[in-house]
């Protein structure tokens, strides 16, 4: 404050998004605690960066993504360990011959498959997503060989991906530029 004024009032609310937009999405929305017209800047900031792991960050991101109201997205970047035992039914690493106990442990929670088809939607069209799953002994299994399809896509990172028995359709990607597949 200056003289009685706040300087942060007068920032112009693209502005603000900015530079939410390089923050991780959890401080992005408790920047929405220091100011009543920052209450829900954060919902339209160009970027989602998500952090952590467990059932907390599972809701966090839901609610995010729910809640969110900026139509494009610039980037999507993704960075969390959500295991889900591998007793589900259903689950390809119930089969005996695949589901070693000494190196699997799970798989990746589903709901990665469908944050990433939020990402690109036509809705959002990020053109950069960045996915790392913290635990290398979980596969993770993309739902669909076209998980990343996408005609805005140009930057794509997987990183700790232990993609299982499936090949990734990148024909659907004209704008890719840039491909990271990293262990």
């Amino acid at each position: 404050m200056s003289g009685g004024r706040d300087l942060f009032a007068t920032l112009l609310d693209e502005l603000l998004k900015h530079v939410l937009s390089y923050l991780s999405s959890l401080e992005a929305v408790k920047s929405s605690l220091l100011s009543r017209r920052w209450r829900h800047i954060w919902r339209s900031t160009p970027a989602v960066s998500v952090h952590g792991k467990g059932e907390g960050v599972l809701l966090f991101v839901n609610t995010l993504l729910v809640n969110r109201e900026a139509p494009l997205l610039r980037s999507f970047d993704i960075d969390v360990d959500l295991v889900v035992p591998p007793v589900l039914p259903g689950s390809p690493y119930n089969d005996p011959e695949f589901y070693d106990s000494e190196y699997l442990r799970g798989e990746v929670d589903p709901h990665v498959d469908m944050w990433i088809r939020h990402a690109l939607s036509s809705k959002c069209r990020a053109p950069s997503l960045i996915v790392r799953l913290e635990d290398e002994l979980a596969p993770w299994r993309p739902r669909s060989p076209l998980a990343f399809a996408s005609p805005n896509l140009t930057m794509l990172h997987l990183d700790a991906i232990h993609l299982v028995d499936i090949l990734l359709d990148f024909s659907c990607c004209p704008a890719l530029l840039r491909l990271a597949l990293v262990r």
